[in-house]
């Protein structure tokens, strides 16, 4: 699947990713239709980083922070680091 990074999917690249989404559902307990679904629909997001950084741009309020390596499973698999960004993002600046 890394391979695959680099280029476009195949139609055969997008089952083994669906094959593995439904496979992290099964792990998670999520409903697997609803898994691929959303990984379907993810697949039509063109330009979303472009997008997430006018939405960044324009409204000061947004923050956006990556998590290096992280999958659409980041809760259960670093479930430490989520805490620790939400509670670094809903503590108030100190004056």
């Amino acid at each position: 699947m890394r391979d695959s990074m680099a280029r476009p999917l195949t139609p055969s690249d997008v089952q083994a990713a669906l094959d593995q989404q439904r496979a992290m559902a099964r792990r998670y307990g999520t409903p697997k239709d609803i898994v691929a679904e959303g990984f379907r629909r993810n697949l039509t997001r063109r330009g979303f980083e472009g997008r997430l950084a006018k939405a960044s741009d324009a409204n000061p309020c947004l923050r956006v922070t990556r998590v290096e390596g992280a999958t659409h499973a980041m809760v259960a698999e670093r479930p430490g680091e989520i805490a620790r960004l939400i509670t670094h993002f809903a503590t108030p600046p100190t004056a």
